[in-house]
């Protein structure tokens, strides 16, 4: 899994890689040291969290954006009487 994780993240397939990276470390803290690839779950959660982040503040950048846009002309129009 913690393969899985990594790969799908570096193929930009993060939700995957995501998903994936928090069911292998699932898997070994559960095994108590019998498996190995804490490392590779890690590196695939935080390359998978990455272009999640990134996505989601330009979601909230072009949404903030057209918010203002509409508000600014009712703000100046208000101020004029």
């Amino acid at each position: 899994m913690a393969i899985a994780s990594f790969v799908c993240s570096l193929l930009g397939i993060s939700l995957l890689g995501v998903i994936f990276g928090h069911i292998a470390l699932r898997q070994i803290r559960r095994a108590n040291g019998r498996m190995h690839g804490r490392g590779l779950a890690i590196a695939g959660l935080i390359l998978g969290y990455i272009p999640i982040v990134i996505f989601g503040v330009i979601i909230v950048l072009i949404f903030g954006t057209i918010g203002l846009l509409l508000i600014v002309p009712f703000f100046f129009f208000a101020l004029a009487f």
